[in-house]
C-alpha cells in the first residue's frame, strides 16, 4: 500500500512542515513531534523507506510505528 503523511488531520505541531503532495516532512524544532500516515494496518507485515535529505548534527531524527491513538505530546 502506498500511503502519504495525513496532512489533513488535526493535531499536527505548528512546528511540522508537510509539503503539498504530503510525501514530505520537516520540522524546524528540537523537541520530538508525531505526525500519523494516511492509512493504518491492523495485521500483516510492511516495511518503510525512509529518505533524510538534509541532517543536521545537532538533532536526531526518530522514526516509530504508533497507533493512531497515540499521545502526540511526548516521545514514544
Amino acid at each position: 500500500a502506498w500511503f502519504s503523511w495525513a496532512s489533513g488531520t488535526t493535531g499536527i505541531p505548528q512546528e511540522v512542515t508537510i509539503s503539498e503532495d504530503a510525501m514530505s516532512a520537516s520540522c524546524e524544532g528540537y523537541e520530538h513531534r508525531v505526525v500519523l500516515s494516511s492509512v493504518g494496518f491492523s495485521r500483516g507485515i510492511h516495511y518503510w523507506e525512509l529518505t533524510i535529505d538534509r541532517y543536521h548534527s545537532d538533532t536526531d531524527p526518530a522514526f516509530g510505528i504508533a497507533r493512531a491513538d497515540v499521545s502526540r505530546d511526548k516521545m514514544l
